[in-house]
């Protein structure tokens, strides 16, 4: 996540001597943004240091389709050790939208195995308007939400400088680590092929939610799943894809390898 720091401009006018002395100069100061709790800094710190660490590498889940239409996707942020398969979750990004064009994102942060942030936006259509309700939650070592605040408009000209205090608001990170652990609705059972487009794919996940991976040739195992489709319904298949993006904005999911979990 790229964070973005708006550059303030001030231009100062410079009226004649005469004016001066008319109208005495007016001096204006800047409203110091003061924290809305204690060690708020700390925390905001802590958030800066994840997003803008270079050395973190990148995750991401498939992406699901809900039998209702509803797109999910999460994306990650992890720690590893140079030698070893050990990784430590330090932020989750999770996106889900609707049929209806609404969308929701939030992100959570981590220290150690702990949520300690969380920040999430809801985008509506109230008819043609879209509107942009913005909370943000901190945690305390228990895992407890102590303090959120919120900011809500229009989203075309909403200014994320003027939260607001609210009542404690908990963002569930449950959705988000099943998504990308691949667990309960969003495991990679074996569903399927289909074609669209001149594309192959395979179908994975449950009768919840489903996940569309293109292939360009059938290998053993796609070529044993194709012919025995019927008795591999069900089965969890492993699988290692790559997003791949063409000309015109298409983007979709490659398959990189895959076996039959034993």
């Amino acid at each position: 996540m790229r964070l973005f720091f708006g550059l303030f401009v001030f231009t100062i006018l410079i009226a004649c001597d005469q004016t001066q002395q008319q109208y005495p100069q007016k001096r204006h100061s800047l409203k110091e943004v003061k924290p809305l709790f204690e060690n708020e800094a700390i925390f905001e710190n802590e958030i800066k240091n994840i997003d803008s660490n270079s050395n973190l590498t990148e995750v991401t889940s498939l992406e699901y389709l809900s039998r209702n239409g509803e797109i999910f996707l999460v994306q990650g942020l992890v720690e590893t050790k140079n030698g070893t398969n050990e990784m430590t979750l330090k932020k989750l990004s999770f996106k889900k939208i609707s049929n209806n064009g609404n969308e929701t994102n939030c992100s959570f942060y981590y220290l150690g195995i702990r949520k300690f942030s969380s920040f999430c936006e809801r985008l509506t259509f109230k008819g043609d308007v879209l509107k942009k309700v913005i909370t943000k939650s901190y945690y305390n070592d228990s895992s407890q939400v102590f303090f959120s605040k919120r900011l809500s408009g229009n989203a075309e000209n909403i200014d994320e400088s003027f939260y607001k205090l609210s009542n404690p608001e908990n963002h569930s990170d449950k959705l988000a680590l099943s998504i990308i652990n691949q667990e309960g609705g969003f495991e990679t059972n074996f569903q399927g092929f289909t074609e669209n487009s001149g594309k192959n794919y395979l179908i994975l996940g449950t009768k919840s939610f489903t996940s569309a991976v293109a292939f360009t040739e059938y290998n053993s195992t796609l070529r044993l799943l194709m012919r025995n489709e019927k008795k591999f319904i069900g089965k969890k298949l492993i699988v290692d894809f790559s997003v791949q993006n063409e000309l015109g904005g298409f983007t979709f999911q490659q398959l990189n390898n895959i076996r039959i979990a034993q």
